[in-house]
């Protein structure tokens, strides 16, 4: 089917016009992939962030109940 649109192009639009669809289609495939690595870079950085909460409330929590256990 990419055979029939690409020589459809060529005969009605010149070669331009199938290479402009070949530079479209890899400018789509480039942008998506930084998308999907601009994403995958932001779930990490919020998990890093969670993590790092998670254990100041862990340590927070710890010295809290030890403190009130044995100097109050």
């Amino acid at each position: 089917m990419e055979d029939e649109l690409r020589n459809w192009l060529i005969a009605t639009y010149g070669m331009n016009a199938w290479n402009d669809i070949l530079r479209i289609q890899a400018k789509l495939r480039k942008e998506r992939q930084e998308e999907i690595a601009r994403k995958k870079k932001e779930r990490e950085e919020i998990l890093k962030l969670s993590i790092v909460v998670l254990i100041i409330i862990f340590v927070a929590v710890f010295g809290l109940t030890f403190y009130f256990s044995y100097f109050t």
